[in-house]
């Protein structure tokens, strides 16, 4: 038998609404009845990041990284893309928690090709690992090849360990 939670959180992602469509308030609305749902059926939950529902982005994009409706908070979150390529470092220069790129695992489904899809950008960087970004495991430091030292964003300098 289903929760109380887990029915909340089913009629949430069966009402999902496109986010471009909506004016600011319902954006705003939407955004935080979606972390509500998620935070209420997980206690002690933050929702820190956010898949916006049908990748469709709202105008302003600011709305979907954090903001308000009727005095409850939302964010701010790290916003993922629909499916493109693979996200920069978290700690380059180029990185945007705003808009995080990320591959898709599904199938594109209209010819048959693996463009942008798991196995097609799980190749490329098999083939490229100098594109790859892999922690050390330490998280009081960031070691990476010393030529990419300009790609660094400056607010992590103090932890830089370029080899």
């Amino acid at each position: 038998m289903a929760t109380d939670h887990e029915l909340r959180l089913r009629e949430r992602l069966t009402r999902l609404r496109s986010l471009n469509l909506l004016g600011g308030t319902d954006v705003q609305k939407e955004m935080v009845k979606g972390q509500d749902v998620i935070e209420s059926a997980v206690p002690g939950y933050r929702v820190e990041t956010m898949a916006l529902p049908l990748g469709a982005i709202p105008h302003p994009a600011s709305l979907a990284v954090s903001g308000s409706w009727k005095g409850q908070s939302y964010g701010p979150f790290g916003v993922m893309l629909v499916g493109a390529e693979p996200s920069p470092s978290p700690f380059a220069r180029r990185f945007d928690p705003g808009a995080i790129p990320r591959i898709r695992s599904s199938h594109a489904g209209w010819s048959g090709a693996r463009d942008f899809t798991a196995s097609y950008w799980l190749d490329f960087l098999e083939r490229n690992p100098q594109v790859r970004y892999v922690s050390d495991g330490d998280p009081s430091k960031i070691t990476f090849p010393r030529s990419l030292l300009g790609e660094l964003n400056p607010k992590f300098r103090a932890l830089a360990n370029p080899r």
